[in-house]
């Protein structure tokens, strides 16, 4: 009786394990952080639906907003898209930034509206990223956005920390006025005092 409770636990955990293993995974990190956004386990159904209708229906179910056609991603969650992703870094050095993906950590080498999924536990990542445009050559393809968390697309990260924070910290004063008073007064008292 205890063997035949051992093996059927045993396969449930084998069972549990391996339905892990046939997941599909997505994830999608946005451009300032690393920790994703969003990050869900889903079956492939149809191996013929390339990565972004698959993608797109699940942002459409978790209520991620995106802009894009068949072929790819223009914007997702706000980020900046077309001219207004192309940071000047200086005059002869430039960010172009959008969306990339990887699918078992590496980059394909084609676009999204092109790539289809091959195995059941496919894993996919959305992220932020851009290229280097430096003296007349590209120096990167699809660097992560969140590694160098640029003031030109964190703006909203990066609205003045230094405001926000002398903000909690300015103090009131009219209170230290009042407190500057009053020990002035004691002052005065306690020297009048003395001179007594």
């Amino acid at each position: 009786m205890d063997m035949r409770k051992t093996i059927i636990a045993a396969g449930a955990v084998i069972y549990l394990f391996a339905g892990g293993l046939y997941a599909a995974n997505i994830k999608l990190i946005g451009p300032c952080f690393e920790k994703p956004v969003l990050e869900k386990d889903f079956k492939i159904k149809d191996f013929k639906d390339n990565a972004v209708k698959i993608s797109d229906k699940i942002f459409k179910d978790n209520g991620i907003l995106y802009e894009g056609n068949d072929d790819g991603f223009t914007s997702i969650l706000g980020a900046p898209s077309g001219a207004d992703a192309m940071e000047h870094v200086s005059h002869r050095k430039m960010r172009v930034y959008g969306w990339c993906f990887t699918v078992n950590g590496v980059l394909p080498e084609v676009m999204p509206g092109d790539f289809y999924f091959n195995k059941a536990s496919d894993r996919i990542v959305w992220f932020y990223g851009y290229s280097t445009y430096d003296k007349g050559q590209w120096k990167d393809y699809c660097a992560p956005s969140y590694k160098i968390k640029s003031p030109y697309v964190c703006s909203d990260l990066s609205k003045d920390i230094n405001s926000e924070l002398a903000a909690d910290i300015k103090p009131d004063l009219s209170k230290a006025l009042k407190l500057g008073a009053s020990v002035y007064k004691r002052l005065v008292d306690f020297s009048a005092e003395l001179w007594q």
